[in-house]
């Protein structure tokens, strides 16, 4: 580990020091539970969430949360706080989001603490979990194609620190995802799979990683008899899939009353609708021309998502980040490495202001404006 670090030693620098200048936010800005906005709750519904399979298993995703935590009987301390998602289950994530909320959902039920106390203890937390991610991405960068790398570091930081900041532990997802499309660049599909399995335990919106997942699995039962094939490594791949793909199976009847109210983002909207179109068609020819298939078809994957989404929240926009990042994984030599990871940056750009808006209304809740929204959502405590 200590080889590893040296080794990285420019990217561990500059994830401490980005860890440093962040970590200070919670602690001290007038929030209700430490998010920067004074506005989001995930921080403390997940712990609490967790809690609820711990204590009472399946019911977290077979039925909606709000005929969980109105019983009031979970003896969770900070269950009032984490009481939200009404018409959702209380879990619409793989399992894997039970490991990483596990730590501070023992915290909280074991150790007193202020609601705020308790907030501002999980944004610390995420905002650590997104700087371990962060670094992951700069030393997954590192292996990759050169052009551009600079411009995805800091359009990746912009989208981490802004999500952890208010509470999310989507970044969590993207850098094991980036270890993933390192392994994969660096010779050794065997790992990448493992990785971007991983990735899919912890998020569904890890989706737009699947076609270097492929790649991979190509890779590593190509022209090789069955006897030698990593039986390990596909049977950790066959539970993934089944841990996942069972989970929403499990959770998707519950949120029966939420599709019924929330439709599609993009619904009744020809003009957008036609835009995220024709961005998205022009991304995709790009990546395909002057990358690989395998980023061609992430982008593919990441608009069918956008499609389909029913939740305008800005930080869902995330998983486009990830062929972003893939750019140079399946095929280490591209044509335009860096004017596809342009592009592909552009393209996350166009869609965000057209379906992915936060239900304040802040438009300066987008990733790309996070010093302004900084400016807005900061309130020094006395």
């Amino acid at each position: 580990m200590l080889a590893f670090l040296r080794e990285h030693r420019a990217a561990a620098w500059v994830t401490l020091l980005s860890f440093l200048l962040t970590a200070w936010v919670p602690l001290f800005n007038r929030s209700r539970a430490g998010d920067l906005s004074n506005w989001y709750s995930d921080h403390l519904h997940h712990p609490y969430a967790t809690w609820v399979g711990l204590t009472k298993g399946a019911v977290v995703y077979t039925v909606p949360f709000q005929q969980v935590f109105s019983r009031k009987d979970t003896g969770y301390p900070h269950e009032a706080a984490g009481s939200t998602w009404g018409e959702m289950p209380g879990m619409a994530y793989p399992p894997g989001i039970f490991a990483v909320f596990l730590p501070t959902s023992l915290l909280g039920r074991c150790v007193p603490l202020s609601t705020h106390a308790f907030g501002v203890v999980n944004i610390l937390y995420l905002l650590l979990l997104a700087h371990l991610s962060f670094f992951a991405v700069l030393v997954s960068l590192q292996a990759l194609a050169p052009g551009s790398r600079a411009l995805v570091a800091l359009f990746t930081w912009l989208v981490m620190v802004s999500m952890a900041s208010e509470g999310f532990y989507d970044p969590l997802f993207i850098g094991v995802g980036a270890l993933g499309l390192r392994a994969l660049a660096l010779g050794n599909p065997d790992g990448a799979l493992r990785w971007l399995c991983g990735a899919a335990l912890l998020h569904f919106r890890a989706a737009p990683l699947a076609p270097f997942a492929g790649y991979a699995t190509w890779l590593l039962l190509r022209g090789k008899p069955a006897r030698t094939w990593p039986w390990r490594t596909l049977a950790f791949a066959a539970l993934a899939a089944v841990l996942v793909v069972g989970s929403f199976l499990l959770m998707y009847p519950a949120t029966e009353g939420f599709r019924r109210t929330h439709g599609m983002v993009l619904a009744g909207r020809p003009l957008a609708l036609a835009v995220v179109l024709a961005v998205s068609a022009l991304a995709m020819a790009v990546a395909f021309w002057f990358s690989d298939a395998a980023v061609g078809l992430s982008v593919a994957v990441g608009l069918a998502l956008t499609l389909v989404e029913r939740q305008p929240y800005w930080w869902h926009q995330a998983m486009l980040v990830l062929p972003l990042l893939g750019v140079g994984a399946a095929r280490l030599q591209p044509r335009g490495a860096g004017a596809t990871r342009a592009v592909l940056a552009g393209w996350m750009l166009a869609l965000g202001p057209l379906v992915w808006t936060d239900a304040s209304g802040k438009a300066t809740d987008q990733p790309a404006l996070l010093f302004l929204h900084f400016v807005n959502g900061y309130k020094a405590s006395p």
